[in-house]
């Protein structure tokens, strides 16, 4: 009798098991909406299509004023694990956060509402992640515009070994993240462990949300995997040039100030920046802020004022990161022609 309610009770306790497993939601995928009904359908098809079934979808609707909202709506009828939230505009850092706020899944991706992936690329990194006990798992982009590639674009896809995989400790990661080359600073494209984003938040209201953020998040990581397979499509949009001048310029100093954290962070953990990258960590944060000075001199030239607030933010550092900098990564023209912009105020 006691044999039998064990096996009764094993049996009870495995079936309770698989229904836990079933209903589990693994990965969470957070879409950011703002007038996007050229394009939010096919992104949407593109998630719908993933190989890997054990996510859901969460559309942060933020005050779209076209058919977004609608298309978003009638898209989810059929598609019980897409999740549509609707918000007055408060701009992707505050949609982002609350995609974070209701994300039930133990990894967490990121999409752009105007962007697409291959069908196989959640499953992708999903897997890159598990096996290999990562963190954080990543994979390559391409810029799209009107769905065609440059020949440059094409020539580089095909030339590079697709399978080829790079794994990173922390140092690494973190210096190749500042650097911006082989690990960009976007946060799509990428699958993350939930708690990486423990009391992390994107400041809202804010341009350039991702550099405020991810260096951060690599922070909470351990260990990293990037396969250089394409998967996901980047549609490149041409900046406008009618922008107010308002706009602009707090755009312009968004950017300053995210970059400032780069450098506060890098001064301050000094243990976390990888020893071979370090020269070139300190050469490409110079050749940021020296690209900075450039733009404020050129759009801010008829206002002394708003000269006045770039300079007094980045002089001062800029200065500091030449004399850190080697000449042989600066190069020698840039090298004279920052220490040139440096006298002007």
């Amino acid at each position: 009798m006691p044999l039998t309610l064990n096996y009764i009770s094993y049996f009870i306790f495995v079936i309770l098991l698989i229904l836990v497993i079933k209903g589990r939601i693994m990965i969470s995928i957070i879409i950011p909406i703002h007038n996007c009904e050229k394009y939010i359908y096919e992104c949407l098809s593109s998630v719908k299509n993933q190989t890997f079934k054990d996510l859901e979808v969460i559309l942060i609707n933020d005050g779209s004023i076209d058919a977004s909202r609608s298309i978003c709506e009638d898209f989810i009828k059929e598609m019980p694990h897409f999740t549509l939230i609707n918000q007055e505009k408060k701009g992707v850092s505050t949609a982002r956060n609350i995609g974070l706020q209701h994300a039930k899944g133990e990894y967490i991706a990121f999409l752009d509402a105007d962007d697409w992936i291959d069908d196989d690329m959640i499953e992708e990194l999903y897997l890159l992640l598990i096996e290999n006990s990562a963190d954080i798992s990543m994979i390559n982009y391409v810029k799209e515009k009107n769905k065609t590639k440059t020949n440059s674009q094409l020539k580089k896809l095909k030339n590079d070994d697709d399978q080829k995989i790079m794994v990173y400790d922390k140092q690494e990661a973190i210096s190749m993240l500042i650097i911006n080359q082989d690990i960009q600073d976007y946060v799509w494209g990428k699958l993350y462990k939930k708690e990486l984003f423990k009391d992390i938040y994107y400041p809202e209201e804010t341009y350039y949300e991702d550099i405020f953020v991810m260096y951060k998040v690599f922070n909470n990581a351990e260990k990293f995997i990037k396969k250089n397979a394409v998967k996901l499509h980047y549609r490149h949009h041409e900046n406008s040039i009618t922008a107010k001048q308002t706009i602009f310029l707090k755009k312009e100093l968004d950017y300053v100030h995210a970059l400032i954290n780069l450098y506060e962070f890098v001064i301050q953990n000094p243990e976390k920046i990888s020893k071979k990258l370090n020269d070139d960590v300190y050469s490409h944060l110079a050749i940021r802020f020296f690209r900075a000075k450039k733009c404020s001199l050129k759009n801010f030239h008829q206002d002394k004022s708003s000269l006045q607030i770039f300079s007094k933010l980045i002089n001062p550092i800029l200065k500091d990161l030449i004399s850190k900098s080697k000449i042989s990564k600066l190069g020698i023209l840039r090298y004279i022609y920052a220490k040139t912009l440096l006298q002007v105020t």
